[in-house]
């Protein structure tokens, strides 16, 4: 934690539960704001979800069946950057 570095955090396709994949990048988030290192740890979120924070909630992947992983930044702010 003392020299920072990047933090990739996700979920597999046909992963059956998307949300403790967003669990731990919050508790992440935290510990490292608790540290007061957060700013040293750029994080970025992967995921087959057809959009950052879907949840898997109609089923694993979009209407169309693709599989290409949706990822964003998550920035010391605490706010999503979809890349």
């Amino acid at each position: 934690m003392k020299s920072g570095g990047p933090a990739i955090i996700g979920a597999v396709q046909g992963a059956s539960c998307f949300g403790p994949a967003y669990e731990f990048a919050f508790i992440l988030d935290t510990a490292l704001r608790r540290k007061r290192v957060r700013d040293r740890v750029p994080m970025t979120f992967v995921t087959p979800e057809p959009y950052i924070g879907h949840l898997g909630l109609d089923g694993v992947g979009d209407a169309k069946g693709c599989w290409r992983a949706r990822c964003a930044t998550i920035t010391s702010s605490g706010s999503p950057t979809p890349r």
